[in-house]
């Protein structure tokens, strides 16, 4: 049995297709998988960041509308006239203030509590 010098570097040859082969399939393999955890990563990242900052954005609106309510609250019983410029806005989730409906009918008679007979 003689081995050829071409049997031989064939031989060789194949092998080192194999390994070449199998080292892209692996490489290629593991990148796949990086990419993937990659693009899942970031995506959780965007989904988290927008649902804070959501909720903050509501959060602030809900606080300043509430601010605002209780503000115009407290003027109104101050205020004998009964309307204020204060209650006439409104915070809106877009960032802008909107003008609120007023009641420009006060009401004809004020209610004088009467007096405790103790």
């Amino acid at each position: 049995m003689e081995i050829s010098s071409f049997s031989i570097y064939q031989s060789s040859k194949n092998i080192l297709t194999n390994a070449t082969n199998q080292v892209s399939n692996a490489y290629n393999s593991a990148m796949t998988i990086v990419q993937d955890t990659y693009d899942k990563t970031v995506n959780i990242a965007k989904d988290a960041y927008g649902s804070v900052v959501s909720k903050v954005k509501n959060a602030y609106i809900t606080c300043t509308n509430y601010i605002s309510g209780v503000v115009s609250s407290i003027i109104n019983q101050f205020n004998p006239f009964g309307n204020s410029q204060l209650s006439d806005y409104q915070f809106e989730s877009d960032g802008s203030w909107n003008s609120l409906p007023t009641d420009n009918n006060p009401s004809s008679t004020t209610q004088i509590p009467k007096p405790d007979p103790n």
